[in-house]
């Protein structure tokens, strides 16, 4: 059969449909093998129509069309598995089994067969349910994002794990959950080689960031911390790509909240970035990165198109690739010899005076940062660490979603030394994507290039022909990564099959179909009589748009509710607005929770949190799955504990079209004043109006930070009041932090050693907390207790021995299991203003306990302030 060599079809620039593939076929083989390019041919052109909807998802798609767009994508993703699933194909594979496997046939059957069996393990309607659920996590984390609010984007994440576990057990693995998953991206790696190349690279770069701090010798990075017009920054970074080879007349440059490169076809491969109007780095180098990944694209030969082997090799090949472009080479000296005059011309007032040694020097500053998207060449590696390391253990069931802020915050400040403040700079930061092994990859290419340029050949880029250099290094991977992929190695074992169908299990032991883990759910047994479905949506009392709390015609006018007498109507459910203070404090009412009935009362806690569709959504499908619970069989009662009111569904004795009738009832959850625990620390006086709750441990990151920044402000601002009182509860989180419990009971021991003086505990428990880098690795932490004690003038007499004969060690885990077993609480710092719980970004800022004080002065549960 004829072959039309590479650079022939690479410079045609479009897919050629009657260009052939290099391989030696009979007469049957051929006829298998042009059916087989036509079917994939539609699937590539389906599969491309999909990844446009997805770009315009991100860069264009107004907020209101993120269902919509869900739905779309579903839909496509649908029809593309039938397609792959058609039996049709297995047939026409068969018919070329035995062909070259090193042939270009040979590749592109291989790498159909591999789409055709991975797309029959996995049923279609779950395909579609991945579309809809990703697109409504995308639009959940944008304004997560922007809030710094993880709580809301929470449930979605619980969604997301839930189907990535379940995908891997339609793939089947061996070993762990994340082979399945990981070889859809790095074929042929497993976790146990990526753990200990991970473990050897982690350690050199730890210490490697350490010999740097102690080296003594800081670079300035206030060259590229000036005021830079956004539109020159484009302008720059469109120059600075273009001249890499980027080609614009097959791409273009978008902005988006989340940089990414995509394919949409071939002469088709567009990148987004961001920009900040006082630091020139993200979008420089966020560019030049995303270009990388696009020139690798663009650099795919065209006779590819509309194949299976139009696809990059790997993730961490694809990655390798904008690495490459953006440290190996945008960080350089011969490149900023380069590029200097031209940013000089472009912004001649920021850089008036700056040398090119100065910025260089500026742009390969090494400091432990929190964005990973920021990071230097030295530390960008742990922060592409902690992702993974995170990643396996909520894979695995080791950490939950609610317990990931602290763990990222742990892990950073372990890894680089730095805490996030916030969520948005903390796990929101980025979506999540696979970068293993990509800086590996990047030096390879890049080292073969340079070595090219001194014996000769292209010069690399280190100097010489910087053309030239800078296209040999992707053309490298281009040539070569098309017929180099790995065949599929997962299928389902035993132990995968008996995971899934524990899954599908009851929870708390009642047979029921697959529950969505976008809610929190954990079983109690409710005390009385009758099905109760109780869904505490734990703390939101100041959330913007909540209308809990808000004139009740907030939430008339929101819902757009009918007038129905003294009550009101929303869809088929009749509802009934309870007031206190003239703000709506209880949502109660009756209907048939059928589809529309689920909808409707999702829809109404929405509003009524101020979560929207990002509680709407999940719900309705948790209340879905639950139905058969409310028919008055059994007695169950769940926990949610992620937003702020109480939902109660209790059924009435009565089915309508096979949907059972319920009264429900929505209104804040708030704690009963003797089921807090009695306390030893506090602040304030004892008969104040007000009492502050924190629940706090010791060794948290988040609670060093309340403790350390957040309670001065409180003391300077609300305890100054006169009418308020803080206490300290300890809550130390045993699963996680080894040395909390013994950080607790030294704060009692060391508070006994001080006859019991009030100060000593706070001068104590903030030199723990600024100290706790020092003391929450340590093996045995009890002599240290005591030596901080004396450094911060306080008596440790008789510590020592208080903490060897556990004197307070009952006494800290009955407080553990007040805390987590009579109020539910699982994280740190948790407050409480009053009875309510105060959402996590609220308790952060003295305006947020004043919103809170104000909301139960409306409420009637305060004296109005005068």
């Amino acid at each position: 059969m004829a072959s039309q060599t590479f650079d022939q079809a690479e410079q045609q620039g479009a897919p050629e449909v009657g260009v052939t593939f290099q391989g030696d076929l009979n007469g049957e083989q051929e006829a298998a093998f042009a059916a087989l390019r036509e079917a994939f041919g539609v699937i590539s052109d389906l599969s491309q129509a999909q990844s446009l909807l997805s770009w315009d998802e991100s860069v264009n798609l107004p907020p209101k069309a993120a269902a919509t767009r869900g739905q779309q994508l579903a839909t496509l993703g649908q029809v593309i598995h039938e397609r792959l699933t058609d039996p049709r194909l297995k047939e026409l594979l068969r018919a070329l089994e035995g062909v070259d496997p090193e042939s270009e046939v040979g590749a592109f059957v291989r790498e159909a067969r591999r789409d055709v069996e991975r797309a029959q393990k996995v049923p279609s309607d779950f395909v579609a349910e991945v579309s809809r659920a990703r697109s409504a996590a995308l639009a959940a984390w944008t304004e997560a994002r922007a809030e710094a609010d993880f709580a809301r984007f929470a449930p979605h994440l619980e969604k997301t794990l839930e189907l990535s576990r379940r995908y891997a057990d339609f793939l089947g693995f061996e070993g762990h959950p994340y082979n399945a998953l990981h070889d859809l991206y790095e074929p042929g790696s497993d976790v146990e080689t990526l753990k200990r190349v991970f473990a050897e690279l982690r350690d050199a770069t730890v210490t490697l960031l350490r010999e740097i701090a102690a080296s003594g010798r800081v670079l300035s990075d206030a060259p590229v911390r000036r005021p830079f017009a956004e539109a020159d920054q484009e302008a720059f970074g469109r120059f600075v790509v273009r001249a890499l080879g980027y080609d614009f007349e097959g791409g273009r440059l978008d902005r988006t909240v989340h940089p990414f490169a995509t394919r949409i076809g071939q002469g088709d491969v567009r990148i987004t970035t961001r920009y900040e109007p006082t630091f020139l780095n993200p979008a420089l180098f966020g560019t030049i990165h995303e270009a990388g990944h696009a020139m690798y694209e663009q650099g795919i030969a065209a006779r590819y198109a509309r194949s299976p082997l139009e696809h990059a090799v790997s993730l961490g090949v694809h990655e390798s690739q904008s690495r490459l472009w953006e440290n190996l080479v945008g960080r350089s000296l011969p490149f900023w010899r380069w590029a200097y005059p031209k940013l000089q011309e472009i912004f001649p007032e920021a850089l008036a005076g700056v040398a090119l040694e100065d910025f260089y020097a500026a742009v390969n500053r090494v400091e432990p940062s929190l964005i990973r998207v920021e990071a230097d060449e030295v530390t960008y590696n742990l922060h592409v660490m902690v992702r993974f390391e995170l990643e396996l253990a909520l894979l695995e069931g080791s950490l939950t979603v609610r317990e990931l802020p602290e763990a990222w915050n742990a892990r950073y400040e372990a890894y680089l030394g730095v805490v996030p403040p916030d969520d948005a700079v903390g796990c929101l930061q980025d979506t999540g994507d696979d970068r293993l092994l990509s800086d590996l990859h990047a030096r390879q290419p890049h080292e073969r290039a340079a070595l090219r340029g001194r014996q000769g050949g292209a010069p690399g880029a280190r100097g010489g022909d910087r053309s030239r250099a800078l296209r040999h290094a992707p053309r490298v991977v281009a040539r070569t990564g098309a017929s180099t992929r790995l065949a599929l190695r997962t299928r389902r074992t035993p132990a995968a099959r008996d995971r899934l169908g524990a899954q599908r299990s009851a929870l708390c032991g009642l047979p029921q179909p697959q529950v969505p883990r976008a809610l929190r759910v954990g079983c109690v047994r409710a005390p009385f009589g009758g099905a109760l479905l109780g869904v505490l949506l734990g703390a939101v009392l100041s959330v913007a748009a909540a209308q809990i709390g808000e004139p009740p015609e907030a939430l008339v006018e929101r819902l757009e509710l009918r007038e129905a007498g003294e009550r009101y109507a929303l869809g088929g459910l009749t509802l009934e607005l309870t007031p206190r203070g003239g703000a709506l404090y209880r949502v109660s009412g009756r209907g048939v929770l059928d589809e529309v009935g689920r909808r409707d009362l999702a829809q109404l806690v929405g509003a009524a949190t101020g979560y929207g569709e990002g509680i709407a959504a999940p719900l309705a499908e948790f209340l879905a799955a639950r139905t058969e619970e409310l028919t008055g069989q059994g007695e169950v009662g769940l926990n949610v504990e992620e937003f702020a009111l109480r939902l109660t569904v209790t059924p009435d004795p009565v089915r309508v079209g096979g949907a059972p009738h319920v009264r429900f009832e929505l209104e804040l959850a708030a704690v009963p004043e003797d089921r807090f625990p009695a306390v030893r620390h506090t602040l304030g006086p004892a008969d104040a109006a007000v009492v502050v709750r924190a629940f706090s441990d010791l060794q948290c990151p988040f609670c060093a930070r309340y403790g350390l920044e957040v309670l001065p402000e409180l003391k300077a601002t609300l305890l100054a009041r006169g009418d308020v009182r803080f206490e300290f509860h300890h809550l130390p989180l045993l699963s996680i932090h080894a040395n909390a419990a013994p950080a607790a009971e030294a704060a009692e021991c060391v508070t006994d050693a001080n006859a019991g003086d009030p100060e000593a505990f706070w001068t104590f428990h903030d030199a723990l907390l600024e100290r706790q880098g020092a003391w929450r690795d340590l093996g045995d932490p009890a002599p240290y207790f005591v030596r901080l004690a004396r450094e911060v003038g306080l008596s440790a007499e008789g510590v020592a021995a208080c903490l060897t004969e556990g004197h307070y060690t009952e006494t800290v885990r009955e407080a553990y299991a007040l805390a987590t077993q009579t109020l539910g609480l699982s994280a740190t710092p948790t407050v409480f203003v009053g009875p309510y719980r105060l959402p996590t970004a609220a308790a952060g800022t003295a305006a947020g306990y004043e919103r809170a004080i104000a909301r139960l002065e409306t409420f009637g549960e305060l004296p109005a302030s005068p």
